[in-house]
């Protein structure tokens, strides 16, 4: 119980230097889990999953609604950076242009939108006869994709948690660009979807298929809480008020360690 606590405290924290409210953070931290149960809890009423799951429902429009957030978001921070931590810009730009990118295939570029027909370059080799690069499975394109989104989810789900919990002196450029521990949760949603999808259920069965909206809807919220974490912490580098590195150790970490050594701490 005392180890929970620590964490608990350790995600707090690490929200706060993160430019996250810790109460957002544990509804960040929630929320995947939470969307996971529902989804998952209406494959037992098969019409609520397939609304849920189809072409430009709740789930689609949730990712692009929130890439475009995330294309924004990291779009102003890269304008305030600059100046203050220069090298950041360019990664924070090429943020904001792949975020953007992923709405506009999300959506194929606005074909469903605007009813416009598949060029016959992209009719012949796109799994869905749509205007998008995702779903081209004539070259490995598609999968291309995948194993990008399965390691972006390590990179947030596992690869940050390490260095955030494990490296406490952090220079301002690594530590602006490592996700919150708070998002955790649905970055590791989306690496286990994939994982499993590009290692032991290869087929294209339909409920594996569209539950896949889930993971990516997950994905996508996380990168525009990421974006919009990164704006903070540019602004706070503008005011002076950001501290040049992480703490050498913060509080709550210290905490979890004395826990695990068997101490008692109140």
């Amino acid at each position: 119980m005392r180890l929970l606590r620590a964490a608990r405290d350790t995600i707090r924290d690490d929200a706060r230097r993160a430019g996250v409210r810790p109460r957002t953070a544990w509804v960040v931290f929630w929320l995947p889990v939470v969307a996971t149960a529902l989804v998952t809890a209406s494959l037992l009423h098969r019409p609520t999953f397939v609304l849920l799951t189809r072409e430009d429902s709740v789930l689609e429009w949730g990712q692009v609604v929130c890439f475009v957030m995330a294309g924004v978001f990291a779009a102003l921070a890269a304008v305030r950076l600059r100046g203050r931590l220069p090298l950041a810009v360019p990664l924070v730009a090429g943020f904001a242009v792949l975020a953007f990118f992923a709405a506009g295939e999300e959506i194929s570029w606005g074909q469903r939108i605007f009813d416009w027909g598949t060029p016959e370059s992209l009719s012949a080799a796109n799994q869905q006869d749509e205007t998008n690069l995702h779903n081209i499975t004539a070259v490995p394109v598609q999968k291309a994709f995948n194993i990008a989104q399965l390691l972006a989810g390590a990179y947030g789900g596992l690869l940050a948690v390490v260095l955030r919990v494990r490296w406490h002196r952090r220079p301002v450029l690594v530590d602006l660009l490592l996700p919150a521990l708070c998002l955790a949760p649905a970055f590791l949603l989306l690496f286990g979807y994939r994982f499993l999808r590009l290692t032991l259920v290869t087929d294209m069965r339909f409920v594996l298929v569209k539950y896949g909206e889930l993971p990516e809807l997950a994905f996508a919220f996380a990168l525009a809480v990421f974006a919009l974490s990164i704006l903070r912490q540019a602004d706070a580098l503008r005011t002076g008020s950001a501290p040049a590195t992480a703490p050498q150790q913060p509080a709550a970490a210290a905490r979890v360690s004395a826990v695990r050594r068997g101490k008692d701490v109140r």
